[in-house]
């Protein structure tokens, strides 16, 4: 890169910064001239800088009054930055939570109505052959799931499950979303999810939320195993969990002391409807290859150190340790 071009990228920098201050981006946006203001920039520059960033969809202007806000097109751009980050980084975090607990870990992400497996590890003792990478699993019977719906209205969760049936995949499986919500408000006063044989008979996990730079929950950190090994020290694993997806978070830019709860309060002022939170648009695996949305995905093999084999068509499981 020449020093023209080093000019030109720090040029388009300063412009970003500029509108991406508190306040600017509000209902009015900003002037060019205030623009120039905050970015030490002269208004040739200025001019010239905006027009390439609305070209491209990262700066949106009124066309009347011509003021100038940060666009969808770089909150788009910034959240691809944090899918991709968590490709990376998500497998370490995962790694670590085995090494500290030495029962399985994964990485889980929403979509729709489903977790699907981002980053998975066994640990030593576990009897897991088959993994879950890339594979969705109705979310209110998922590991992972108080922790990915921590932020969730119970208004939002009848809406988001309206008609859909809880079919119970362990004996503790919430039946309905208002038994979800109780969980989600447990794990909201621990600070982590606690479950037990609600995804899987003889399985117990702990699981915390992951937050991006948004505030908003990208991913959740999962450690499952035998109950009867993870129960008697949950307290031990659930701090594990929840120090590295506080770490994690860090990591993906988020600040607890800025970013407070915002994110949480525009959820709770509009909340996703029934249509909006069941898209069935496909998902992508690890590899591309694209993966369902069904909420009534039965599991065919075990996540944990339990392993688990369902009978077709009778909503049981048996299990061998």
């Amino acid at each position: 890169m020449t020093a023209s071009d080093s000019a030109s990228v720090k040029r388009f920098v300063d412009v970003l910064e500029a509108l991406s201050v508190d306040g600017a981006s509000g209902t009015g946006g900003l002037l060019p001239r205030e623009v120039g203001e905050r970015s030490g920039r002269d208004r040739a520059a200025v001019a010239q800088a905006l027009d390439a960033l609305v070209a491209e969809g990262l700066v949106d202007r009124d066309g009347d009054a011509g003021r100038v806000r940060a666009g969808w097109g770089l909150y788009l751009l910034a959240t691809r930055v944090v899918a991709a980050r968590l490709r990376t980084i998500a497998p370490r975090y995962v790694a670590h939570l085995v090494e500290r607990t030495g029962e399985s870990a994964y990485a889980l992400r929403l979509h729709g109505l489903t977790s699907v497996t981002e980053a998975e590890q066994s640990g030593p003792g576990s009897l897991h052959v088959s993994s879950w990478l890339g594979r969705p699993f109705p979310v209110y019977g998922s590991d992972g799931g108080p922790a990915l719906l921590l932020d969730a209205s119970r208004q939002e969760l009848e809406e988001r499950f309206a008609g859909v049936p809880f079919e119970a995949f362990g004996p503790n499986t919430p039946r309905d979303p208002g038994e979800l919500y109780e969980r989600i408000e447990r794990a909201r006063a621990r600070g982590w999810a606690l479950l037990d044989e609600e995804g899987e008979p003889g399985v117990a996990s702990a699981a915390a939320a992951v937050r991006s730079f948004t505030g908003e929950i990208a991913v959740a950190l999962v450690v499952a195993g035998p109950r009867f090994r993870l129960l008697p020290r949950s307290d031990e694993v659930g701090r594990v969990v929840a120090e590295a997806a506080a770490d994690l978070s860090r990591e993906l830019g988020y600040d607890a002391r800025s970013s407070g709860r915002r994110a949480v309060e525009r959820r709770a002022a509009a909340p996703v409807s029934a249509a909006a939170a069941s898209s069935t648009a496909p998902a992508s695996r690890a590899d591309g290859a694209e993966i369902s949305s069904a909420a009534t995905i039965r599991p065919s093999a075990s996540r944990t150190g339990v392993a688990s084999t369902t009978r077709p068509g009778s909503g049981s499981s048996s299990t061998r340790t």
